[in-house]
């Protein structure tokens, strides 16, 4: 059954849940410059605190954590995307263009695991929908 098909029956049974908002999770770690950074980005040559995108990159832990939490508290969707990782934002915080793609893979692979999915019991990897 296609992703859009299985929303629709699933719609069509009860109101379905969508994870909330990333930012102000991420806010609650209190990260430093230095979380954002991790070894990879350790010596770049401007700022990325706030860039919560590299976080899947960095603090891959936190970014699965939030997701996770999401599905205990009973999301049936998570959004694995933080909202503006696009090549024009990653500019502004002087990223290469080149990490996109690979942040975009990282973070879909974090916020879906159909075994993590499977050992909550209430669902399947079958009925939690990943966008």
């Amino acid at each position: 059954m296609s992703t859009l098909a299985t929303l629709q029956s699933l719609l069509a049974q009860r109101i379905l849940i969508i994870d909330g908002a990333m930012g102000t999770m991420i806010q609650r770690h209190k990260l430093e410059e230095e979380d954002y950074r991790g070894d990879r980005f350790a010596d770049w040559a401007s700022d990325l605190k706030g860039n919560n995108d590299l976080l899947v990159l960095t603090q891959p832990q936190i970014i699965q954590g939030i997701h996770e939490a999401y599905l205990d508290a009973g999301a049936d969707i998570i959004f694995p995307l933080l909202g503006y990782y696009t090549i024009y934002m990653q500019k502004l915080h002087v990223l290469l263009a080149g990490y996109c793609i690979y942040i975009n893979r990282k973070r879909a692979s974090l916020s879906f695991r159909p075994e993590r999915i499977h050992d909550m019991g209430k669902l399947t990897w079958k009925n939690v929908i990943v966008t």
